[in-house]
């Protein structure tokens, strides 16, 4: 599956049109009769009807009713959607059929392509957000996908102090050296008050490039009691840069608090009408909801809950401006 069509431009806005008359989806489940409705929903551009009825299988219905789509139709059902319905369309069905890593790949791919400011630090948050195991997938899956490294990828396309770290993260899967995460939180503090931070010996930099996502976690949490101050405010305090210093305060809160990192971002992309926003927040929210991030997603709506005093599901029905996207959110926050 290759870029994002070339007609729906980076961060352009998309039409709010409204919403046709949905089928009924066929029962009793057939593989066969799910791929020819999926068929007919692509061919007459409904959208959600194709959504729907993916969203209504298991992951094993997913992957027959592909099988099925290709037999019928002699060409693959993510290639259909891609021609016929609008790129987001084709995403979901990319995370619902291939899973994280082959979607982490694809909107790499297209992050890549584009790479401005904007881009970049949405390429930080996917690379930081993925685990280790999942990052070498993901590394795989962008080598088939467009035959090249994505290490060097990075390192062409990014900023030189944001790729120094995602270099690092992808070519060298990071290992507890068995120093004590509050060693390290003091090592940050002791870099704070001697400029060392950012420059000089770069603490910061060099031990996002170094340590495991768990430990990461453990030391902005001592830094955190040590220092009663958020590594991210310190980044925003201390580092002048704009761009570098947001991506580097992404990063921290990403590796401190994932749960209250996403609540924020969720919130701040639901009344987003522009597709990259759109693409960015079912990214998020379809990735959380796969099986292996259940408990990731229980979390996600306590933190929102409990960081805005409303349901995440609540939010949805009243911030997000599109009937479609609030239907597919709320289908995947259950």
């Amino acid at each position: 599956m290759g870029c994002i069509s070339s007609h729906e431009k980076y961060d352009s806005p998309l039409g709010m049109t409204a919403m046709p008359q949905l089928a009924t989806l066929p029962t009793p489940y057939s593989a066969k009769d799910y791929a020819a409705f999926i068929h007919n929903a692509a061919v007459l551009h409904i959208d959600e009807d194709a959504v729907r009825a993916l969203q209504g299988c298991t992951t094993e219905q997913c992957h027959e009713v592909a099988a099925q789509y290709d037999a019928l139709y002699s060409q693959g059902l993510l290639e259909s959607l891609q021609d016929h319905c609008q790129a987001r369309t084709a995403f979901i069905a990319l995370i619902l059929l291939r899973g994280v890593c082959e979607a982490a790949a694809f909107y790499l791919n297209n992050l890549l392509d584009v790479m401005m400011p904007k881009p970049e630090i949405t390429l930080v948050e996917l690379v930081c957000g993925l685990s280790e195991k999942q990052l070498q997938q993901t590394i795989d899956c962008y080598l088939e996908l467009t035959d090249n490294d994505l290490s060097a990828m990075v390192k062409k396309k990014c900023s030189s102090n944001v790729a120094e770290i995602l270099e690092h993260r992808i070519e060298h899967e990071p290992v507890d050296d068995g120093i004590p995460a509050e060693q390290y939180a003091k090592d940050l503090v002791l870099a704070m008050e001697t400029n060392n931070l950012f420059e000089g010996d770069k603490v910061f930099p060099n031990i996002i490039k170094t340590q495991p996502a768990s430990k990461l976690a453990d030391i902005f949490e001592f830094y955190l009691k040590l220092c009663q101050r958020d590594m991210v405010v310190e980044i925003h305090k201390y580092y002048p840069d704009g761009h570098i210093r947001d991506c580097y305060a992404t990063i921290a809160s990403i590796f401190h608090n994932p749960s209250l990192h996403y609540a924020k971002k969720i919130k701040r992309l639901l009344p987003d009408t522009y597709r990259d926003g759109h693409m960015n927040l079912l990214y998020t929210v379809l990735s959380l909801s796969q099986k292996v991030f259940q408990k990731e997603v229980v979390r996600l709506k306590q933190t929102y809950q409990a960081t805005y005093f409303e349901s995440l599901a609540r939010d949805i029905r009243e911030e997000s401006p599109e009937p479609f996207m609030q239907r597919v959110l709320l289908k995947h926050i259950k």
